[in-house]
């Protein structure tokens, strides 16, 4: 059986994240993202940073500061452009929102019917990335 050095694993799908933000970047979408790694490991994250998202999230020590652009001054006085954005975003956020909350719902579902077939016997999952801050 192979042997997974839990912060090799990490560093795999850290990686993976960032090549993932990358591709959110490039193509200007929003996301809600989870990685599933060998042994439980799990790198999770919101990018909500597309160039016409009111919502900015920015990773601090002791979590994720949430930053919202919608003062028409942000805007240089374009009533339509501040509208067009609010209206994306929110539009995102509640869709990422509720699909997120659905898709969870059906993996909750799927873990316990693998766990009770498989019989696995696992502790609960861990996550030691410094960028979380305290927990």
């Amino acid at each position: 059986m192979e042997n997974t050095d839990p912060q090799i694993e990490a560093e795999r799908l850290r990686h993976v994240r960032a090549l993932i933000e990358e591709m959110l970047r490039e193509a200007d979408v929003c996301a809600s993202v989870v990685l599933g790694g060998r042994a439980g490991r799990t790198e999770q994250f919101m990018f909500m940073n597309a160039t016409w998202s009111v919502v900015h999230l920015e990773q601090i020590p002791t979590g994720v500061n949430v930053h919202i652009k919608s003062a028409l001054a942000d805007y240089s006085g374009d009533v339509d452009k501040q509208r067009q954005d609010i209206e994306w975003s929110a539009g995102a956020v509640s869709s990422l929102a509720t699909s997120t909350a659905r898709l969870s719902l059906v993996l909750l579902d799927l873990a316990e019917k693998v766990d009770l077939i498989t019989g696995a016997d696992h502790g609960d999952m861990e996550r030691d990335d410094p960028r979380d801050g305290p927990q």
